[in-house]
């Protein structure tokens, strides 16, 4: 468990350097993480997905809709469902950012083989359903 943290203490100095730099915290970062990588989503599904509570996803799509980043959507099917999606300014921002972020974690692990990563995440993903399905019990 120490190994693991401190490794994810390191990776986090380094994106903290990068959100300073474009004035966004770690909620921001996830919510739009999240965004890029599948469009368009229900607000209460991202914050169920990056484990953000309801009142905090409220705020941290507030600021981000403020900022020009992202944008909501009413469902035209169900008007209880709000998505949001990126807006071009967002995705600009955010591939400027992930492309800062990428770089710095390649430097940091550059002595470590690819297939070893791959294989190091996809542990770390079979060690976390072990885990949701111990907590299922």
């Amino acid at each position: 468990m120490i190994v693991a943290t401190k490794l994810y203490h390191r990776i986090n100095e380094k994106l903290d350097k990068h959100l300073k730099a474009i004035e966004v915290n770690r909620s921001e970062f996830m919510v739009l993480h999240a965004l890029a990588s599948k469009g368009k989503q229900a607000i209460q599904s991202i914050a169920e997905k990056v484990f953000i509570t309801s009142s905090t996803m409220t705020y941290t799509v507030d600021k981000l809709e403020k900022r020009g980043l992202i944008q909501r959507v009413p469902s035209p099917e169900d008007r209880r469902v709000i998505y949001i999606e990126m807006t071009d300014a967002g995705n600009t921002l955010w591939d400027k950012t992930i492309v800062d972020h990428v770089d710095d974690l390649g430097e940091m692990f550059a002595g470590v083989d690819k297939e070893e990563l791959v294989q190091t995440i996809e542990m770390f993903k079979k060690i976390g359903r072990t885990i949701e399905e111990y907590d299922q019990k």
